[in-house]
């Protein structure tokens, strides 16, 4: 209905281009719906719709409490197509999240050293909200790691230094 407006160029405001926004974010919603049972289905969108993608897959997954496995597997896609540290740290939490549904102890130390290694790949691409970090119940099961104190302190102390992370 309001694609012909649109089109015509006669939405104005806060309407114009919301024809387009609503679009892609049914193409995301789709998109990850197909992602949760085949994250590499995703690699077939453009880069951005597919960042978006696999994130929202990553975070299904990981929240069905049942295919960490494959949580990991869009975390890694995710990381692999990451465009900057958000990106980064999108796909750290989603291996957070793996950590407490591993079937294995050794599958859930894999997950979180690969989670701190995104959250230090985060920080050197310059991600640096030590509040988030802090906060993020996506983390929790990172905090009692020293790993993941170190790359904390080192954000904090970066910030206090006014520097970025080393």
């Amino acid at each position: 209905m309001l694609r012909p407006l649109d089109q015509a160029g006669r939405l104005t405001g806060p309407f114009k281009g919301a024809v387009a926004e609503a679009e892609q974010a049914a193409a995301i919603c789709r998109g990850a719906e197909k992602a949760v049972a085949d994250p590499g289905s995703a690699l077939q969108f453009p880069i951005d719709v597919r960042r978006a993608v696999l994130a929202e897959a990553t975070y299904a997954l990981a929240r069905q409490e049942k295919q960490p496995a494959r949580a990991a597997a869009a975390a890694d896609l995710l990381a692999a197509n990451a465009q900057g540290p958000r990106d980064l740290y999108g796909a750290a939490c989603g291996y957070a999240l793996c950590v407490p549904l591993a079937d294995r102890p050794e599958a859930g130390e894999r997950y979180a050293a690969r989670a701190v290694e995104l959250l230090r790949q985060a920080v050197a691409k310059g991600f640096g909200d030590q509040a988030l970090m802090k906060k993020d119940a996506d983390l929790d099961a990172l905090r009692p790691r020293d790993d993941f104190r170190k790359v904390l302190a080192d954000v904090e102390a970066a910030a206090a230094k006014g520097t970025k992370p080393k």
